[in-house]
């Protein structure tokens, strides 16, 4: 072997014992054979930190490298009712909406009993239906509507069995099943926003981008007026606007907070 060759220089016997320990832990956490090979190395470093290696690719494709990356296609459901919560809350609004519907202490108010089951029925489809997609904002907003009509059909099958001695458990059981389904749609949402890749924010924009630019565009203006150097007494300038500035100054300081007073330059 040839000590002048880089790429046998590591098998001959003239290395140090700290150079001798480099080589066997770069082949160790690389899994290489040879670390005078830069091409073997960089494929090493490549297997190893494929993560980091993506998001450079994407970087130099010019594409966004801080995205979530795919999911991995999820297990089809055998029924469609997805995860099991779902399917017992489900099982639950039947078990109860039927007992509530069928029962014979009911019979002489069974059609208004039956329009209580269709609306709940309704409620749970549609809260369940949209709370998978709740990374969309009308999504989200239809259900966390399911879930307030859940629990208002709740509260009042509480009150139907206080008021109602006949077929008190069966009304409890109602709204039983309504606040697990509520909840359980809860849950829904927070799957799909946690899917979606919202987890280290505690907040979720709830407006076009257009409008978030018509208000920073308002903001900016209202600066530039307040700080507008000579400002006349018009309707668009403030002809006070340094003394308000200076007001502002004067109460960080005594607040101690003078390095917000940055808040209020432009750029």
């Amino acid at each position: 072997m040839d000590p002048q060759n880089a790429s046998t220089r590591a098998f001959t016997g003239d290395r140090s014992p700290a150079r001798a320990a480099v080589d066997n832990v770069m082949r160790r956490s690389l899994k290489i054979s040879n670390p005078y090979d830069p091409a073997e190395v960089a494929k090493g470093l490549l297997a190893r930190y494929g993560d980091e290696a993506e998001r450079i690719k994407r970087e130099q494709q010019g594409l966004p490298f801080s995205v979530m990356q795919a999911q991995p296609p999820s297990v089809p459901q055998t029924n469609g009712t997805g995860r099991p919560e779902m399917r017992r809350a489900s099982d639950a609004i039947e078990a109860a909406l039927k007992e509530l519907t069928t029962s014979p202490d009911l019979a002489d108010i069974q059609p208004e009993l039956s329009g209580w089951a269709s609306m709940i029925r309704r409620a749970c489809a549609d809260g369940f239906a949209s709370a998978r997609y709740a990374i969309d904002a009308s999504e989200r907003d239809r259900a966390f509507g399911a879930r307030r009509s859940l629990g208002e059909f709740g509260r009042l099958a509480r009150y139907a069995a206080a008021v109602n001695s006949c077929a008190t458990e069966i009304y409890c059981r109602v709204a039983q099943a309504c606040d697990l389904s509520a909840n359980v749609m809860l849950v829904l949402i927070g799957d799909a926003l946690g899917d979606a890749g919202i987890t280290r924010s505690g907040g979720i924009l709830q407006v076009t981008a257009a409008t978030l630019e018509s208000r920073r565009d308002g903001v900016v203006e209202a600066l530039r007026n307040l700080l507008a150097p000579n400002a006349i007494d018009d309707q668009d300038t403030l002809p006070r606007a340094q003394q308000a500035v200076l007001d502002i100054y004067e109460k960080l300081e005594e607040m101690g907070s003078p390095d917000l007073r940055v808040l209020l330059d432009e750029a």
